[in-house]
This record gives structure tokens, C-alpha cells and sequence, in this order.
């Protein structure tokens, strides 16, 4: 009996941290698993982008835990999503159309690197990420999708065209969620 009940307790605890640190799927995407914890980076990182915006608009920054801003943090939760998401989607599928697209994005991520002024107190500041965060989550996929709309355009098709298609063939599941996908993103 104490066996079971040291079991239950060690389950229980073991529940809480993989929740509390966000080592918990939110959703598969052709089977890659996107973690809550790189789901809240994408969202708290949004969040201090807007309010940045705010602030140098001096418009009023806007308060996320406010009931009266849940319409809006909603759609901020479900953009980061779809921007993770899509970011899994063109590395993999970006792929076909661009054989080399990681090395040739990481090219591209260094060089306008090496061109920017981003440090690390810019990257803490504004996104609420460290430079290595930054270049992953936010740098890398624009860089793809740069890379993917140049290449797609040399070839007389649109990006956001093939997004689309590509969005529409992806095998897209979410867990502890409602959403559904399709070609245009969650719904």
C-alpha cells in the first residue's frame, strides 16, 4: 500500500512539473511537437513587442490579464500558435522548394546579424528573450520565409499561396485544446 501511495505522490509531483516548466505538447505538426513552453516564449515575447510598439507611440501599453483585453490576448495566444506552427511547416516543407533552405537561412540570419545592432539587452528588452532565443524563435523563420517568398517569386508563384497548400497538407493535432486547423490556420 505504501508503495502506491509513494507512486501516486511521485506521479502527482512529477504532473506538476512537467506543467508548471511547460515540458507538455500543445500541438504535433507532421509529427514534431511543439511545447507549451516554446508556445508562452512566442506569446510573452508578442506581448512585450506590442506593448514596445505602444510605448513608442506613447499609445497606453495594454494590460493582458485584464478581462476587458481577453478578446485580444486570445488572438495573441492563437497567432503564436499558427506562427510556430508555420515555422515547423516551411523548415520542413520549405525544404522541396528550397533544397539547402537551413543553411542558406542561417546564412542569412548571420549576415543580418552581423549588419544589426542587436544585443542582448535589445533582444531582452524588446522580445523578452536572449539572443539565442531570438535567433530561433523569431530570426530563423523570417528568414525562411524571406528566402521561400524570393525563390517562389523567381519562379512566378506567391508565398502566401504556398503556405496555403502546404498548410492544408499538414497533418496538424492539437492537445488540451480546442483548435482545429486548417489551410488558413487555427480556427
Amino acid at each position: 500500500m505504501k508503495f502506491f501511495l509513494y507512486l501516486f505522490s511521485a506521479v502527482i509531483i512529477a504532473g506538476f512539473i512537467v506543467y508548471e516548466f511547460g515540458w507538455y505538447p500543445v500541438a504535433s505538426v507532421n509529427g514534431t511537437l511543439i511545447f507549451a513552453r516554446a508556445w508562452q516564449r512566442a506569446i510573452n515575447a508578442e506581448r512585450r513587442v506590442i506593448n514596445a510598439h505602444a510605448f513608442a507611440s506613447h499609445s497606453r501599453q495594454i494590460d493582458f490579464s485584464s478581462p476587458k483585453n481577453a478578446e485580444l490576448f486570445g488572438i495573441v495566444r492563437k497567432n503564436m500558435l499558427t506562427f510556430l506552427i508555420d515555422s515547423e511547416i516551411m523548415a520542413k516543407e520549405g525544404a522541396a522548394v528550397v533544397p539547402d533552405l537551413g543553411q542558406l537561412s542561417i546564412q542569412r540570419l548571420n549576415d543580418e546579424l552581423s549588419k544589426s545592432k542587436i544585443t542582448e539587452q535589445t533582444a531582452s528588452a524588446v522580445y523578452g528573450l536572449d539572443v539565442a532565443l531570438l535567433k530561433e524563435m523569431v530570426l530563423l523563420p523570417q528568414a525562411q520565409q524571406e528566402i521561400l517568398s524570393q525563390t517562389l517569386e523567381a519562379d512566378g508563384k506567391n508565398f502566401d499561396d504556398w503556405l496555403s497548400g502546404a498548410r492544408g497538407q499538414a497533418k496538424v493535432r492539437f492537445f488540451f485544446h480546442s483548435f482545429q486547423w486548417d489551410q488558413n490556420g487555427i480556427k
